[in-house]
Parts: structure tokens; C-alpha cells; sequence
């Protein structure tokens, strides 16, 4: 005599649960890249300004001293840096964990990401055609590293 079991309780196959678990477009991942990139950028940031500014003060910058190119690059490529490798680490996670994303997703995400910080900082301090150099920094970093997710996830071991 066959057990009944209530449909209610019935737990579904095992290839079927993990078919289930993912059914997300990958579309939804473009947010969650989005959001992962400004989650990592936002710790890099403030490493990168204090290094930034300890770099600055190095070569001469202080309350009274005028701003020069190369205190300007001290404060701006740590930046830069900090933005790319958040892009990176949020363009892979959407490649590695994203079950049917490629790296147009991640890239996507980069591009959201870097419309999100321009928003943010030409409504605080206005518009400056450098604010397009975030876009230089976040887009092709989130591209290369959902490439590398992709290439991770499929099991690919070149660099």
C-alpha cells in the first residue's frame, strides 16, 4: 500500500528545486550588480581619500598651500582605483553567480552604477564633464570582471 502524501507537504525533486532557485531573469541581476558595486565602492572610497590625502600632504599640501596637479592626481587615482576594483568585484559576482547572465549584465550594472554617481554628485555639486571619467573607470571594470565570473562559473581556468 502506497503512502499518500498531502500536496501541501509533498517536497519537490531535487533537479526540480534547483531549477526553481534561479528562475531570475537575468536582468535582475544588472540591480544586484548595481547595488554590489556601490556597496564595495563605498569602503574603498574612504581608504582611497585617506591615502589620498596623506599622498597630498607628502608633496607639500597644506591649509595654505596652493593645489597642484600632482595633489590633484594624489586625491583622484586612489579614487579611481577604489571605483574600478568595486566595479570589478560586482561585475564578477553578477558573471559567477548569475545562472544565466553573460557580461552584457555586468557591464549594464556598470553603466547604472556610474548614471547612479553622477546623479549623486552633479546634484550635490553640479555638473563637470569629469564626472564621465567615473563611467571610464566603472564600465570597462565591470565588463572584465563578469567575464571573469562567466569564465569561473563555466569552469574555465584561463586568466
Amino acid at each position: 500500500m502506497a503512502k499518500k502524501q498531502l500536496p501541501v507537504i509533498a517536497a519537490k525533486p531535487a533537479a526540480e528545486a534547483a531549477e526553481s532557485e534561479d528562475d531570475r531573469p537575468p536582468w535582475h541581476w544588472i540591480g544586484f550588480g548595481t547595488v554590489a558595486i556601490f556597496a564595495a565602492w563605498l569602503p574603498g572610497s574612504a581608504l582611497a581619500g585617506a591615502l589620498g590625502g596623506r599622498v597630498a600632504r607628502s608633496l607639500g599640501g597644506g591649509p595654505e598651500a596652493p593645489i597642484t596637479l600632482g595633489m590633484r592626481a594624489a586625491v583622484a587615482v586612489p579614487q579611481l582605483a577604489a571605483a574600478a576594483f568595486a566595479a570589478f568585484a560586482g561585475g564578477y559576482l553578477v558573471g559567477r553567480f548569475g545562472a544565466k547572465t553573460t557580461p552584457r549584465e555586468a557591464t549594464l550594472a556598470g553603466v547604472t552604477a556610474t548614471l547612479f554617481a553622477c546623479a549623486l554628485a552633479a546634484q550635490a555639486a553640479g555638473f563637470s564633464p569629469l564626472l564621465l571619467v567615473v563611467g571610464i573607470a566603472l564600465v570597462p571594470a565591470a565588463f572584465l570582471g563578469g567575464r571573469r565570473g562567466v569564465q569561473v562559473k563555466r569552469g574555465e581556468r584561463r586568466i
